[in-house]
């Protein structure tokens, strides 16, 4: 019988659904399920109509996602990433982003986006590889199998053992092994090293080897065995503890393989990469070498951070300040970005931008440290700010007045408070944009604003009527667009008089 409600049931599907899930259009939220307040702190109605840039620690990280998603949904159907997201009261957490298309196809970039914080999983994650070293001994002298043996033969094993080796109990195993040599162990110069140690200390710790499990397959296993003889000197039995291992050796496998691509991605990287161990660079790329102008890795490891830093940065705080700061920042959260002038060897002066990544080798927490370049985009941010303040000056100087509305007004010119009749910017900036709109045009007004931040259409000419401070109605002209304003849809907007109320004889400012 089908479902006659299908909406309560869309409704009823998102409230289970423990993570955030997002309703997209052009990057705005169209609509959320109730776990996103508890996971970014955001109410639904907080979050719809925003962009998502909300939930993003910068405007490169944002631009990346929207960048890689929308390809990649357009050719696969599906994407997922890891990305550093940010909740509303500024803390970060990593969450595992999924996005598909809503529909068959990518239409108006309509998706719906599933947010899974991850966050304690990382760090879980981290604090488990940082303990490896400290619970590995435990973990190979743990007791799993016991047994007692002849040279050849067991007398006595106990079903931790027997399912070890793929029995369905001890007794089966005993039935099954007539001879431990050659149906246990696999090689048998590995068996004759273990009994002439026996033979030797009259005990074996942590002897590893490899043996057959019941179904012929293979298994890495520890032992801890000892000789034991009767009052007379007799040789008894062998008595011994085993543990399965084969987890941790492919685990060594694992990493050794690990370690070997890390190297090399390490030393290939075009990105300039380094180690950072309590503020000393230990190790370094190629790239970091030529970025800085040494000679030689030798030139660059074993020197301090201010070694190689201006001693004041842009924002006047001395070097040997911020340091500490934020390498205690970066040890405690995990991972830190920031920008910093470095000092080349050649006497230039460098821009990166710095990532800190805290990562556990040989039971120590470094610093994995990237380096970005961003010379060139200082550059073009001081080009940009030159042209910034260029065209306030001109839009100060317009004869229209400019104003950049959201949920209040975000900026307006002195043209427009001399046509609303306002004398301080502050009585402007801040409030409701409605109260320069007539109540007979407040309702339509609003509606258009609302529709061009939500990108629907709307027309960008229309004329309404305004109502300055000191009460008296006039008729205005709007010229208006949608733009993005510190990340958030907004409108900008030109006014003048009406020329053709005016004409009729109404009032025109």
């Amino acid at each position: 019988m089908p479902f006659e409600n299908m909406e309560l049931l869309h409704t009823s599907i998102l409230k289970t659904i423990p993570h955030p899930v997002l309703g997209l259009q052009e990057r705005v939220i169209i609509f959320t399920n109730d776990a996103t307040e508890r996971v970014f702190g955001w109410k639904a109605e907080e979050l719809i109509g925003k962009s998502t840039r909300v939930l993003y620690r910068t405007d490169e990280e944002y631009e990346l996602i929207g960048t890689q998603g929308y390809g990649t949904i357009d050719k696969w159907g599906t994407y997922t990433t890891e990305t550093p997201c940010r909740r509303k009261d500024g803390t970060v957490i990593i969450c595992r982003l999924t996005a598909a298309p809503i529909g068959r196809h990518l239409h108006e970039k309509r998706v719906v986006a599933v947010f899974e914080d991850i966050t304690e999983q990382k760090r879980m994650f981290e604090a488990l590889s940082a303990s490896e070293e400290k619970y590995r001994n435990l973990y190979e002298n743990a007791v799993e199998g016991v047994y007692r043996s002849t040279k050849d033969k067991l007398l006595e094993v106990n079903p931790a053992l027997a399912r070890m080796h793929g029995f369905g109990s001890p007794e089966e195993m005993l039935r099954s092994m007539r001879n431990v040599k050659d149906e246990l162990w696999i090689d048998p110069k590995e068996h004759e090293r273990y009994k002439r140690l026996l033979d030797e200390q009259g005990f074996v710790k942590g002897f590893e080897n490899q043996v057959y499990r019941k179904d012929g397959s293979k298994i890495w296993t520890s032992l801890n065995s000892r000789a034991i003889y009767d009052k007379a000197g007799e040789f008894l039995y062998y008595q011994g503890t085993v543990v399965d291992i084969t987890e941790r050796k492919q685990a060594e496998e694992a990493l050794r393989e690990s370690e070997e691509k890390f190297k090399l991605l390490f030393e290939k990287s075009a990105e300039p990469i380094l180690l950072l161990d309590n503020g000393v660079y230990v190790d370094c790329n190629e790239a970091a070498v030529k970025l800085m102008g040494a000679t030689g890795k030798d030139r660059l490891t074993g020197l301090h951070v201010l070694d190689i830093s201006r001693e004041r940065q842009p924002d006047g705080r001395l070097s040997s300040e911020k340091v500490p700061e934020l390498i205690e920042l970066a040890m405690k959260e995990g991972t830190s970005r920031f920008e910093w002038m470095h000092r080349g060897f050649d006497g230039r002066e460098l821009w990166v931008e710095v990532s800190l990544t805290v990562i556990p080798i040989h039971g120590r927490r470094l610093l994995y440290t990237v380096w970005r370049d961003i010379g060139e985009r200082k550059k073009a941010e001081e080009l940009l700010r030159e042209s910034e303040e260029r065209y306030r000056t001109a839009i100060e100087r317009s004869n229209d007045g400019v104003v950049v509305t959201g949920e209040r007004v975000l900026f307006a010119n002195k043209r427009f408070l001399e046509i609303f009749g306002f004398e301080r910017y502050e009585d402007v900036v801040g409030k409701p944009p409605g109260q320069t709109i007539h109540p007979d045009d407040r309702e339509r007004v609003t509606a258009i604003i609302k529709r061009r931040h939500q990108n629907q259409p709307a027309p960008d000419r229309y004329e309404m009527k305004g109502i300055k401070r000191t009460g008296e109605t006039i008729f205005i002209e709007v010229s208006a667009a949608r733009i993005i304003y510190d990340g958030n849809p907004a409108t900008l907007a030109y006014m003048r008089g009406c020329i053709r109320k005016k004409a009729h004889g109404a009032k025109a400012p």
